[in-house]
């Protein structure tokens, strides 16, 4: 057989296993006990050959899976107790095999029905282990592989010990290490980084380090079965550990857990440390000591690459203390931007921080930045995303050469920048505010001497900043008040409330012309206010400024704070602070062009040109939208009345007719005094006839029965959706978290799990995600997904189904995402996403009104938001059934 073929068999054994054994075993346990059993067989396969010589096989050692499979039916305590001391005599036999059985020693110990292993070692049978039929590449690759593909179906803890594969050949592109070289993980987890390497360059040598004992035993196994008979992992926590590892390395990678932390005196006498800290701070966080404990790995050749959240970039506290040691020692060498939602716990951006101990001449007292946090990456859900083959050559290419002549995405993305500017910049190392098309741009204008700080054209005396009791009924403006575009800058009094009517009032008196500016909050608002001898009051939460109007037009200063790259400064400052606010002083140092008052006008009477034309066009779509909603309306219409028809014009007829012959018998009974028998035929037999295929009386009014309870379904159906109308809407603010626990609660006593997933913050932590939505409608929603799932996605009585959820916020968190997945059957071939929200079409025979998917689009398209299903899906994944939603903040 070929070897891509035995593998594909082997890989296809495993995961359909898994698959039987998902809600009878614990599926962390299952996936470990079968790879270590695949494990076991592939090395005492390749001992026979010759190829490891340095274990010690014996007789039981090569046979114990026969034992185990003749005795597991017969005795199953007898049959795990022999093979677990055979296990345990090959590990202590073979030091460097310490432990590597664990894995499946736990799962022996918790699982009740380990004779559900027998069927997996009979399908094993036909799997041929020797490396002449699978070569010692391709078996690599395939354990490794079902180690990544098993953690991701593993819930979110899962997913957070296993680095996504495009992110590991980065890593290694960004290296580019050579032969005999040291390759250093201080949180190895399953090993898939290392594995990267190997596969890259065979010769390297490896030293792992891990702090949970399974993932230790994975990672050696994965290390053996891809030809790295010696490398040095242990189990250890690495910030903790002694001084006697003192090996130096000549690259150390690692993407450590985001949010851990660590007691302060546990660790205070490291010698790995180099900033010192405050000893009164009872925990630290982890990333500064990982970063320290790898640097002080390093020979004096070193290089390291970190996963890092974004956010260390600026903030404050230890990790500014680590950027300004790093920096002042000249050991930094590259920071790399990279997309949003690569990672699988998190939906925060990430970058790799790239130090070097031995910088190359022409890179000395500078850093080299390179924003990929733009790149047009390949998107397998809104949430989930990863890097190309290409994407990944493109960065190393301008990380090693500075080229971005065949990487448009990255052109003005690439900078180095000398030390002394980024020492400037308060020690902030993100690569957007050095390299960035919007950066680039503002150079460019620099250069001409266009660009002028705000507080350039502001006067320097600023409003009242006192409220007289003497007004009691003036209006009161507030940040909704002002305007989100250009083409309401003027701010309207008329919709703003007096301050007699608002209950708590705080801010300036206005008593002149001023811009005003909301300080805080995701959406940039601006508005000017035009002094017409009536005061007004400013809330707190605005800034207000008076224009030198001397040296520019206020509206074309409304221009200019509506102009993209005006608000890409400004969400870099809000980035950098970590804050949603600004304070007065870092607006005021924000720039914009400013040209001579002749040319503002100029430019002015071209955008307005411009909005009118964009005005028309709004107006245009309006009333085509207007007619195309009319034209929709009948249309539902029209499917509801022809549903309805096509459900109920044939049955109803039919259910008379059966009433009426029903009603003929009753009456033929009554008049003959005979006894009613519901196994009497509904009409006499014909002779010779077969009593068999005659109607029965019972069969006749379960038909009925059937016919008018399916009825009464499609009407109940139908009302629904009436119901589901957008104006009987009640949006309310929702934590969606709790809203999904309340209706997880509703099936706790249910036969299937439900989970719910959250995304998590650069420090490990949920995030509190909320979404406006109408509480009845949305939980139609999610009830008709569980249904379905129940009624004809979990078919096999035998298995415990799971159906998750998990939520998030896209991309720049203008969207809420939630994922519905669940483990049953998949839809039938032929049903596509037009089927599933198509009014009265059926997934499959299912005698039932086949709405469900029509109300659930319904009820999203209400709320402005969408939905999709994902209808290719990895045979792999064991989530068959996977829908995405998404709705607006």
């Amino acid at each position: 057989m070929e070897p891509k073929t035995q593998c594909y068999k082997l890989e296809t054994i495993f995961f359909s296993t898994l698959d039987a054994l998902r809600g009878v075993w614990n599926s962390e346990h299952a996936s470990n006990s079968l790879l270590t059993i695949i494990f076991h067989k592939r090395i005492c396969s390749l001992g026979q050959e010759g190829l490891i010589n340095f274990l010690d096989f014996d007789e039981a050692d090569q046979r114990c899976w026969d034992f185990f499979a003749a005795e597991i039916v017969k005795n199953p305590t007898a049959a795990v107790s022999r093979l677990r001391n055979t296990l345990a005599a090959f590990s202590n036999r073979n030091t460097r095999l310490k432990n590597i059985f664990l894995p499946l020693n736990e799962a022996l110990k918790k699982e009740q029905n380990p004779q559900l292993l027998l069927q997996f070692l009979i399908l094993l049978d036909d799997i041929e282990f020797s490396s002449q039929v699978i070569s010692i590449a391709d078996f690599g690759l395939f354990f490794n592989e079902c180690l990544y593909r098993t953690a991701l179906s593993g819930g979110l803890n899962g997913k957070k010990r296993t680095s996504p594969p495009t992110i590991n050949q980065l890593m290694v592109a960004l290296c580019s290490p050579k032969g005999g070289e040291i390759i250093y993980d201080p949180t190895a987890g399953q090993g898939s980084s290392l594995i990267s390497f190997v596969h890259h360059l065979p010769n390297v040598d490896i030293i792992a380090r891990e702090e949970n004992p399974q993932h230790v035993a994975l990672c050696c196994m994965n290390l053996i079965v891809n030809g790295v008979y010696h490398a040095d992992v242990r189990c250890t926590n690495v910030l903790i550990g002694t001084s006697a590892d003192t090996i130096k390395v000549d690259y150390a990678v690692a993407h450590f857990p985001f949010g851990q932390y660590i007691n302060s005196d546990i660790i205070k006498d490291q010698q790995y440390l180099s900033i010192p800290f405050d000893i009164n701070t009872p925990r630290l966080h982890c990333n500064a000591l990982f970063i320290q404990k790898m640097l002080s790995k390093l020979n004096k050749e070193g290089k390291m690459l970190a996963l890092m959240p974004i956010h260390f970039l600026s903030n404050g506290g230890e990790d500014k203390k680590l950027r300004e040691f790093l920096i002042r020692r000249d050991l930094i060498e590259s920071v790399v931007a990279l997309p949003f939602g690569l990672l699988y716990s998190t939906g925060i951006p990430v970058c790799i921080l790239v130090i070097n101990k031995n910088k190359a001449i022409d890179r000395k007292e500078q850093v080299v930045f390179i924003n990929g946090a733009n790149l047009k990456v390949k998107a397998k859900t809104k949430l989930y995303r990863e890097l190309t083959e290409r994407q990944i050559n493109q960065i190393a290419e301008a990380f090693h050469f500075l080229n971005t002549e065949n990487a448009p995405g990255l052109k003005d993305c690439v900078v180095r920048i000398p030390i002394h500017q980024i020492i400037l910049n308060d020690y902030h190392l993100d690569a957007k505010r050095y390299a960035s098309p919007f950066i680039s741009e503002l150079r460019k204008l620099e250069s001409k001497g266009s660009l002028i700080k705000l507080k350039e054209v502001f006067k320097k005396e600023q409003p009242s900043l006192w409220f007289d009791n003497a007004f009691q009924d003036i209006p009161y403006i507030r940040p909704q008040h002002l305007g989100d575009s250009l083409s309401n800058y003027l701010v309207d009094i008329r919709n703003c409330p007096n301050t007699s009517t608002v209950k708590q009032v705080a801010g300036q008196l206005i008593r002149e012309n001023c811009l005003l500016i909301k300080r805080s909050g995701k959406k940039f608002k601006a508005s000017y206010f035009i002094f017409e001898q009536k005061p007004v009051l400013v809330n707190e939460d605005i800034m207000t400024f008076r224009v030198n109007e001397d040296k520019v037009l206020s509206e074309y200063l409304l221009m200019m704070l509506y102009d993209d790259l005006f608000l890409q400064q400004l969400n870099m400052y809000k980035s950098d602070y970590q804050s949603k606010a600004i304070l007065e002083e870092q607006f005021e140092a924000l720039q914009i062009n400013l040209p001579d008052l002749e040319t503002q006008q100029a430019i002015l009477v071209d955008c307005k040109k411009q909005l009118l034309k964009e005005e028309e066009n709004k107006v245009e779509k309006l009333r085509a939208d207007l007619n195309l909603g009319k034209q929709k309306a009948q249309n539902e219409q029209y499917k509801i009345i022809s549903s309805l028809q096509h459900e109920l014009g044939n049955k109803l007829p039919a259910a008379l007719m059966e009433f009426k012959n029903l009603k003929d018998y009753l009456k033929d009974k009554d008049a003959d005094k005979t006894i009613i028998n519901l196994n009497d035929p509904i009409f006499p037999s014909l002779e010779g006839e077969k009593t068999d295929s005659v109607d029965k009386i019972a069969t006749v009014v379960e038909r009925i029965e059937y016919i008018l309870s399916h009825s009464i379904n499609s009407l109940d159906a139908t009302s629904d959706i009436i119901k589901a109308d957008r104006s009987h809407l009640k949006l309310e603010i929702c934590n969606l978290k709790f809203f999904i626990e309340e209706l997880q609660q509703l099936y706790a006593k249910e036969f299937f799990n439900m989970l719910i997933e959250i995304e998590e913050d650069e420090k490990g932590e949920e995030l509190a995600i909320y979404a406006p939505i109408d509480r009845t409608q949305m939980t139609t929603v999610f009830s008709n997904f569980i249904e379905n799932a129940i009624r004809h996605g979990f078919v096999d009585d035998q298995k415990k189904y799971t159906i998750l959820f998990r939520i998030a916020y896209s991309n720049e968190k203008q969207e809420v995402v939630i994922q519905y997945k669940n483990d049953g059957r998949s839809f039938p071939p032929n049903f596509s996403f037009d089927d599933f929200i198509g009014y009265g079409n059926y997934a499959g025979n299912t005698g039932h009104s086949g709405i469900g998917g029509f109300l659930i689009h319904q009820i999203i398209d209400n709320h402005n938001g969408q939905i999709s299903y994902q209808e290719i899906i990895d045979s792999r994944d064991p989530y068959k059934v996977q829908f995405e939603i998404t709705l607006p903040i």
